[in-house]
């Protein structure tokens, strides 16, 4: 039986998740695992250690950063070249590049309004000629690299109505079942995670009033206390 990929998740920011959705798309086998990027070996691994991480448990690549990991599963997950183009057809398969590039180097956490409305003049203008899809005339992983980033920064701040081609670019893409689902994963995702974190939270607030009654009760505290009440007596202190 093959191995499934391993996907590491360290945030529950949007980059991460297109990688999901790609995974979804091509519904290849995968699993998610939360990243603790303070410990050993993950540690180790990832030179950036806030990105996420691919463990192909098929060929036992590991790879960081979603822009690569991105271009990986396309190549080596991809056999019937959906979402992406021929070797033949050289410039789409590069312009792919170009928009993914694009992509990572233009959303990006913490990023204001102004930049937001940047990128999506950018792409709406860019839509007006292209049609439908970035590149060709069929959805690619360049379009869903953008979807997740666009629903945080555009659609909950109702700024993607502004810019309509990039309103229908996105709504296309929305509506698709793997969207709905990874949307409800990473909600799910989420709310586990913050059980997880509350319940090391009161462990270490338990641990620490263990270590406390451990020294106001212990036996080498009690004697010290003792011999200087005994000296306090021999009004020796």
């Amino acid at each position: 039986m093959a191995k499934p990929v391993y996907i590491f998740i360290a945030h529950p920011g949007p980059s991460p998740w297109k990688i999901v959705l790609l995974l979804e798309e091509l519904e290849v086998d995968y699993k998610l695992l939360p990243l603790d990027t303070k410990q050993k070996p993950i540690h180790d691994l990832n030179p950036n250690w806030k990105t996420s991480i691919l463990v192909d448990g098929r060929t036992d690549v590991l790879l960081c950063e979603t822009g690569a990991i991105t271009q990986y599963i396309v190549a080596q997950h991809n056999p019937e070249r959906n979402l992406t183009f021929d070797d033949e057809d050289l410039e789409n398969k590069y312009l792919l590049t170009q928009w993914l590039n694009l992509q990572m180097s233009a959303q990006r956490p913490n990023f204001g309004q102004s930049e937001v409305k940047t990128v999506l003049g950018l792409l709406d203008d860019h839509l007006s000629r292209a049609g439908q899809w970035l590149v060709g005339n069929k959805m690619t992983y360049a379009d869903l690299a953008f979807l997740p980033w666009d629903r945080v920064t555009g659609e909950e701040v109702d700024l993607l109505k502004e810019y309509p081609r990039v309103h229908a670019w996105h709504g296309r893409m929305v509506s698709r079942p793997a969207f709905r689902k990874v949307c409800e994963m990473r909600e799910k995702w989420i709310e586990e995670q913050k059980v997880k974190k509350q319940k090391v939270e009161e462990q270490k607030v338990e641990e620490q009033k263990v270590g406390q009654e451990d020294l106001l009760g212990g036996e080498d505290y009690k004697e010290v206390v003792g011999e200087i009440e005994g000296e306090r007596e021999r009004g020796e202190i």
